[in-house]
């Protein structure tokens, strides 16, 4: 089974080998009839989620790649170098910002009423 880092690097890879954007990867994924939202393709790239079989499937047929196990293989991961591994960053549980870095914002009012 494949790691959700690894699957975030290799579809990363493979839309900036095909010079797509994701909104352009968006349109031609749901032209296939699979619905991905934005949300969800966003955090397949960020390594926070996986896709789902059919979505792998559709995801194979835009980005012109012959079949699920060549878009996985380990040969097409070891040829990315480790600067473009370093594109997808995991998050960090329980990260916490230095307190001198943070900046002072004013703060947010939503005024709400019946239109």
């Amino acid at each position: 089974m494949i790691n959700r880092e690894k699957f975030a690097i290799l579809f990363t890879y493979y839309l900036e080998q095909r010079r797509l954007s994701l909104k352009e990867f968006l349109d031609r994924i749901n032209d296939t009839g699979v619905s991905v939202s934005y949300q969800q393709a966003y955090k397949w790239k960020r390594g926070l989620t996986l896709p789902n079989a059919l979505q792998l499937i559709a995801i194979c047929t835009v980005l012109k790649i012959d079949n699920v196990s060549k878009m996985l293989s380990d040969e097409v991961y070891s040829k990315i170098t480790a600067s473009e591994k370093n594109i997808v960053k995991m998050p960090i549980a329980n990260e916490v910002d230095d307190e001198d870095s943070l900046e002072t914002r004013p703060p947010v009012v939503t005024i709400m009423g019946h239109v």
